[in-house]
């Protein structure tokens, strides 16, 4: 669908239906997942705040993610926690990236040292910089694995 912005190029949303096309939804949440991995290692003090308590919510979990992904979510004890918490355990964080990507939750990383935070629901991140943010890691990354930038505040 074709969405109104003010860019020289046509920007487009994308819809997916997951009973259909579920390996090309699976492709692109892969780069996200690449994408986002790696600008959190450049990062030693990451704090992440999940939206929900997983246990209250399994019955909903059980759709999205598979039995490993679900034991490496018990592990998460708390809403607020920072990496070190879970001895950097990227499987963890892989799986709460997962349920994001996949609108099951609701994610927010904050590093600390680049001063970058991201904000992910869906096949969508916001992306807040600090004063001192770099924004030329976030793109070199993003522009390797074939996602785009928008910059929200010069659309409007």
């Amino acid at each position: 669908m074709q969405m109104k912005a003010n860019s020289a190029y046509g920007v487009l949303d994308t819809f997916w239906d997951l009973e259909k096309d579920k390996t090309r939804y699976l492709k692109q949440e892969e780069k996200f997942l690449r994408a986002l991995l790696l600008i959190m290692s450049y990062s030693d003090d990451i704090i992440i705040s999940d939206g929900y308590f997983h246990n209250e919510r399994k019955k909903y979990l059980k759709k999205v993610l598979n039995k490993k992904e679900l034991e490496y979510i018990k592990q998460v004890k708390d809403s607020l926690f920072d990496f070190k918490e879970i001895d950097f355990d990227y499987d963890i964080i892989n799986s709460l990236m997962k349920l994001a990507l996949r609108e099951r939750n609701n994610l927010t990383v904050y590093m600390i040292d680049p001063e970058i935070a991201l904000e992910i629901n869906s096949l969508y991140s916001n992306v807040y910089l600090g004063l001192n943010g770099n924004l030329d890691i976030v793109k070199y990354i993003c522009n390797v694995e074939g996602l785009y930038i928008r910059d929200r505040y010069l659309e409007e």
